[in-house]
């Protein structure tokens, strides 16, 4: 009844509800690898999810869609866990310890250097997120290359406008203590006259642990105009030639 309007008309359509069970993100009615695939790839930008297939992919329950989610439904394809959702009393199972670093140094303009990315005092790391903010301007990027203490994982990239997303999950955890994960492949324009650029870590996760915003930064300096503390690179304002010594006549002098 529309207001009093016995005679007003109106259409109906045919329709039904679709049941999504957990770890089926890609709603085909089974929950298989590339359900964890499109995960990584929704992380990095790559594909776009609604509402219903994140919270069918949020098999750990913990209110977020994350690469540990994609591990666990890997997990659950091969048979190491039994059910979806992921049983709460082993939530404390994921835990995760260890930061993700990430290091500077001397580049000349024209050079094309790498980047580590460091995982320090990683411990149980069975899946990672990342997030590398650089100005596009000065660096241009070439590619990222994953070490091997990474090789047995999936892992998903994305590179637009300055931003590198990263996403990575796999049914084994990274080897404990501190490693180096990888490089990101860059290459200082000819045309950079300032002193140093930075590139940041804007945001990085481990497993589910807090999400770090803005952490580690990586200062490149312009081996042209800057002295590192090693004494390299720098051109000078002034020219000299001094005395050697101790004297000349020495079998080594300075």
């Amino acid at each position: 009844l529309v207001n009093e309007d016995e005679d007003a008309t109106y259409n109906t359509e045919p329709g039904g509800v679709l049941v999504l069970s957990y770890g089926d993100v890609t709603m085909n009615g089974s929950v298989t690898p590339l359900d964890a695939s499109v995960i990584l790839q929704y992380l990095v930008g790559n594909v776009e999810l609604d509402d219903g297939q994140v919270d069918a992919g949020d098999v750990t329950q913990d209110a977020s869609l994350s690469a540990l989610d994609a591990a666990i439904i890997l997990d659950f394809v091969v048979g190491i866990v039994d059910d979806l959702p992921y049983d709460e009393e082993e939530i404390d199972l994921l835990a995760a310890g260890g930061d993700v670093v990430i290091t500077g140094g001397s580049v000349s303009p024209g050079d094309v250097f790498q980047m580590p990315i460091l995982l320090d005092g990683g411990d149980n790391v069975r899946s990672y997120e990342l997030e590398l903010s650089y100005d596009p301007e000065v660096l241009v990027y070439h590619s990222l290359v994953w070490d091997e203490s990474v090789s047995g994982m999936t892992i998903l990239d994305n590179q637009e406008d300055g931003i590198i997303r990263v996403s990575a999950a796999g049914l084994g955890a990274i080897e404990s203590g501190s490693v180096v994960m990888g490089y990101v492949e860059f290459e200082l324009m000819e045309t950079f006259e300032d002193y140093e650029t930075t590139i940041t870590m804007s945001r990085s996760r481990l497993n589910e642990e807090a999400v770090v915003t803005d952490g580690s930064t990586a200062i490149y300096t312009n081996a042209l105009l800057v002295v590192d503390e090693w004494g390299h690179g720098g051109v000078p304002d002034v020219y000299a030639l001094k005395q050697n010594f101790p004297n000349p006549f020495n079998p080594v002098t300075q």
